[in-house]
C-alpha cells in the first residue's frame, strides 16, 4: 500500500512539472526597437508576446507553447539610425520542444537563425555576424551568455528594419500531464481497494 501511494505521489509530482512546460522565455538586447511574435507558421506573422524600444535594457518576455505543435519564434528588429544589431538569449522549461539546434536553450547566431528585410514569408536567407557579446559599441550585456553573436540581415548601417526566425521543434513521445495524472490516480484508487479487501 505504501509503494502504491509513493508512485502515485511521485506521478502526480511529475504531472506537476510537466504543466509547467514548454514556456518560452526570451532575453533580448535590439538596437534599437523589436516586436516578438510566435506562429505555427514561417510565413505567417503569429501572435505578439513581447516587445522592446530601449537596447541598454536586455527585456524579458515569455509565452506559453502547446505539446505536439511546431512554432517559429518570429522577431521584427528596427532601428533609427546608425549601426543596428541583436543580441539574444533563449530558453525552453522543459523537453516536449527544442530550438533549432535540438536543445532547450538557444544563442543569436548565425547557424540556428535566418532572417530577410521583407517580412515573415517563408523567404529567409542568412543574417551576418557583428561580433560576440562584449563587442563595441554595445560592449558587454551580463543578462545574456558571453557566447551570444551580435546579429542582423544586411548591411546594418543601413538597413532599419529587418526580420529574424527560427524554429521551435514539439518532440515525440512525451507524456502530457493529463495521461501522468491519471496514472497517479490510478494508483491511489488501486491501493484503496487493497486496502478495504486487507480490512475486510
Amino acid at each position: 500500500m505504501k509503494k502504491l501511494i509513493s508512485i502515485a505521489i511521485g506521478a502526480l509530482a511529475l504531472a506537476s512539472s510537466y504543466a509547467s512546460a514548454a514556456l518560452l522565455t526570451t532575453t533580448m538586447h535590439v538596437d534599437n526597437n523589436y516586436k516578438a511574435y510566435i506562429s505555427t507558421s514561417d510565413s505567417v506573422q503569429g501572435t505578439l508576446f513581447g516587445s522592446g524600444d530601449y537596447w541598454p535594457t536586455g527585456f524579458q518576455n515569455q509565452v506559453q507553447l502547446n505539446p505536439g505543435q511546431d512554432y517559429y519564434l518570429h522577431i521584427y528588429a528596427g532601428d533609427e539610425g546608425g549601426l543596428a544589431s541583436l543580441l539574444g538569449q533563449f530558453s525552453l522549461t522543459f523537453k516536449d520542444h527544442v530550438f533549432a539546434n535540438g536543445t532547450q536553450s538557444l544563442l543569436s547566431n548565425t547557424t540556428d537563425w535566418l532572417g530577410n528585410t521583407t517580412g515573415f514569408n517563408g523567404a529567409y536567407g542568412t543574417v551576418i555576424d557583428q561580433g560576440q557579446n562584449g563587442v563595441g559599441p554595445w560592449g558587454y550585456q551580463s543578462d545574456i551568455d558571453s557566447s551570444a553573436r551580435w546579429i542582423w540581415v544586411g548591411d546594418a548601417d543601413n538597413v532599419d528594419a529587418v526580420y529574424l526566425t527560427t524554429k521551435i521543434s514539439a518532440v515525440a513521445n512525451v507524456p502530457e500531464p493529463t495521461s501522468i495524472a491519471l496514472l497517479g490516480l490510478g494508483c491511489l484508487g488501486m491501493g484503496a481497494v487493497l486496502r478495504r479487501k486487507a480490512k475486510a
